[in-house]
């Protein structure tokens, strides 16, 4: 399983705003810079973001929507590339005929829960303070 370029810049647009939290609000046009991110492709990832709350928008920029030790990496991997299950089968079982008596069900379903529990472990303080 790889992550999509909106997940991994997203990550890399969040640890920035975890940077500057709660003090300095950023403007998406420095985090496009700092990042090398274009900034179309980033108004659509923090679109996504802030939906969920994890960005707002002030006066003077974008913050993060809580204290970076309050936001897991989970929850932007999340928003941003949806589930997390190896196999399509594990949203829908309906798209499988076999899901109910399928040999491999359980290894699919370890690997979804253990990459999940990893990301959901670290937060983005633990990012900044490089506690990974």
């Amino acid at each position: 399983m790889k992550f999509s370029s909106k997940t991994r810049y997203g990550m890399r647009a969040m640890i920035e705003l975890a940077r500057c939290y709660p003090d300095k609000p950023i403007f998406l046009k420095d985090i496009a810079e700092h990042q090398k991110i274009s900034m179309k492709y980033l108004d659509r990832i923090v679109s996504s973001l802030k939906v969920k709350g994890l960005i707002v928008r002030i006066k003077k920029g974008y913050i993060l929507g809580r204290p970076p030790d309050k936001i897991n990496c989970g929850e932007i991997v999340d928003v941003l590339e949806g589930s997390l299950n190896p196999v399509v089968c594990l949203d829908s079982p309906s798209v499988c005929e076999r899901y109910s008596d399928c040999e491999a069900k359980k290894v699919w379903e370890r690997a979804g829960t253990n990459l999940r529990e990893t990301l959901e472990s670290f937060t983005l303080k633990d990012l900044i303070d490089g506690n990974v």
